[in-house]
């Protein structure tokens, strides 16, 4: 069976700890701290057609693709450094291997090296300049590394090769929100929601660009429908309880930074939320 790059890429484009919140935040309880989210990479499953090819693979695992599905391997027990070893090995064997490459950079992401993972998935795009991932990629890196507008060109690459390119809608709503092109943002927040009305963070991030308009019903709406969609990630309800403090919707307030502390990973967010407690009189 022929190996396709294009579907073995979306093999190691996995879903990024956006409940953990590791965007930093504001230093006083007071501040009106907003956090937009990415949607990240979106698949975490192994296509049946990598699983197969593999399957019918009778060499040693010393090839170009037994290294790659070794790093994949370790990539996801969080082994993130022996995972870059693998697919290193893996572009040794085969210097052509193209899904080695975006799986490197991926974990290079997770050892927060964007430079090194920009180099990995420029090589990706060279390689497979048709494979609309590695612009997405490669425009999610841009994002984190705060070049916007290199963000959006390649954001606008990928839609252009894939309308229906739901993440890159939402990231370039994201890179446009960041450069306060709002109504732009929102444009792209829109389409991510009709393309798939159960992406999350197209919901999020339309009620934080709204939070930041101080339209306060249409934030505390997209903010609720988006709990609704993924109700247990403290992050939402945290900027929903900044929402309602600044309405003076007391008790939801409460609720919703109780329910901050309750399920976000991120100490720091967990206590703002307990002095967003205090500052409203009450104890977490």
């Amino acid at each position: 069976m022929i190996y396709t790059a294009s579907r073995a890429a979306l093999f190691i484009i996995l879903v990024l700890l956006l409940a953990g919140c590791m965007r930093g935040l504001g230093s006083t309880a007071t501040d009106a701290t907003h956090q937009a989210v990415t949607t990240g990479p979106i698949s975490p499953e192994i296509p049946s057609q990598v699983v197969q090819a593999t399957s019918d693979t009778k060499e040693s695992s010393k090839t170009a693709e037994g290294y790659y599905k070794t790093g994949v391997a370790s990539y996801r027990k969080g082994d993130y450094k022996q995972a870059i070893n693998s697919f290193s090995e893996a572009i040794k064997s085969e210097p052509d291997y193209a899904p080695a490459f975006l799986g490197r950079a991926q974990a290079h992401r997770q050892q927060r090296d964007d430079q090194e993972a920009l180099n990995d998935v420029n090589q990706f795009v060279a390689l497979e300049p048709n494979d609309p991932d590695g612009f997405y990629n490669r425009g999610d890196i841009y994002l984190t590394m705060g070049s916007y507008d290199q963000a959006i060109a390649d954001f606008d690459q990928t839609i252009k090769m894939k309308s229906d390119y739901v993440g890159a809608y939402v990231d370039r709503g994201l890179a446009f929100e960041y450069k306060g092109k709002y109504a732009d943002a929102i444009v792209d927040y829109d389409q991510a929601i009709k393309l798939n009305p159960n992406v999350w963070q197209g919901y999020y991030n339309r009620g934080h660009v709204y939070h930041l308009q101080h339209k306060w019903d249409q934030a505390l709406a997209d903010y609720g429908q988006a709990i609704t969609l993924s109700p247990n990630n403290g992050l939402i309800y945290y900027q929903r309880g900044i929402a309602h403090r600044i309405v003076n919707h007391k008790d939801e307030a409460i609720a919703d930074f109780r329910k901050c502390i309750e399920l976000c990973r991120n100490q720091e967010m967990k206590d703002k939320s307990e002095l967003y407690l205090q500052v409203l009189g009450v104890k977490p």
